[in-house]
């Protein structure tokens, strides 16, 4: 897939090991590009002006300006711009709230054993490659699903990449936004110049009548 075709993503978290690991993770897939990766609310904003961008996976505790006030800027610049917040910590939904922001919380997998993509150097050639390691994860289910209840939005699970999709699709449809426009019209009436000119021609023919004037048949 060219990358004109795939989904364009712009990554901010302030903590470069958990944004190595995201990109690591996107550049595996075959119709996502990461076009930039940053680390505060300030760069997310400048990048996004320059870099034309699609999904922004957005960390709100960031130094300096935080995730929900980068979010207000750029969706005042990029208001089609899709956000995908990340959070480890417990309350942040209210900041979502504040932001009048419904969070879809999407829970991948079973949780368990699972496989993690890593990249690694070579230490003797400086070769980059990508391994896959596993590793214990624990879902809080639970707190995903409240989550979404307190930002007035829906808990998914998906078990494979075949419902992930169609999670997404389900997720544009309740995000496209119903927009009623009120439209104004002049209209303009005909009938009373006519009726106007009608009422005068009676008038005369009233008068004519009164005078004396009559028709004399041929």
């Amino acid at each position: 897939m060219t990358d004109s075709a795939a989904i364009r993503i712009i990554v901010v978290d302030d903590h470069p090991v958990v944004r190595f690991g995201l990109v690591s993770i996107l550049s595996l897939q075959p119709d996502m590009v990461v076009v930039a990766d940053v680390g505060s609310g300030e760069e997310a904003c400048a990048i996004c002006a320059s870099r034309p961008a699609d999904v922004v996976l957005m960390d709100l505790r960031l130094p300096g300006m935080s995730g929900a006030d980068a979010i207000r800027a750029m969706r005042q610049t990029a208001p089609d711009l899709r956000f995908i917040v990340l959070t480890t910590y417990d309350g942040d939904e209210d900041i979502a709230k504040a932001l009048e922001v419904r969070v879809y919380t999407v829970l991948v997998g079973r949780g368990g054993q699972v496989p993690i993509p890593v990249q690694v150097r070579d230490p003797m050639t400086g070769e980059v490659r990508t391994v896959r390691t596993m590793a214990d994860v624990q879902i809080d289910e639970k707190l995903l699903e409240t989550i979404a209840a307190r930002t007035g939005a829906e808990f998914f699970r998906a078990t494979d990449p075949q419902s992930l999709r169609r999670i997404f699709e389900r997720i544009d449809a309740l995000e496209k936004t119903e927009i009623r426009q009120a439209t104004f019209r002049r209209y303009r009436d005909l009938f009373p110049p006519v009726l106007y000119l009608t009422t005068v021609c009676l008038a005369m023919a009233g008068l004519l009548w009164l005078g004396g004037l009559r028709v004399i048949p041929a």
